[in-house]
């Protein structure tokens, strides 16, 4: 779950923007929903952001930890911004569940 987002540089209306924005999409993940009613609710805030500044989210879920991804945008270029958390800190913590778990199951 995102917990906090810092956003720094930039102008203060873009940082506010956004921030209502993340705070909006975080409201949306507290509520049990069905799948559809999630996508339609980010599509949603993502028209929104676009025509605003440019950039959108992308959600995903990085299945070997089960956490769900937020990539930042930007719609002109297609060029990832940011990502929250980063897929290489995940990728990480992945692979040292692995490890952990070779040594815990490991019959001695």
């Amino acid at each position: 779950m995102i917990q906090n987002i810092s956003l720094e540089g930039g102008s203060g209306k873009l940082n506010s923007l956004l921030t209502d924005k993340i705070d909006d999409v975080k409201e949306i993940f507290k509520n049990p929903v069905d799948e559809k009613t999630v996508k339609d609710e980010i599509n949603d805030v993502n028209n929104k952001i676009k025509k605003d500044d440019g950039t959108y989210f992308e959600f995903s879920v990085h299945k070997p930890t089960n956490t769900i991804v937020v990539k930042i945008v930007d719609s002109r270029t297609n060029e990832v911004i940011d990502e929250i958390p980063p897929e290489k800190i995940l990728d990480l913590v992945a692979g040292l569940w692995k490890i952990a778990g070779l040594f815990i199951d490991r019959k001695i």
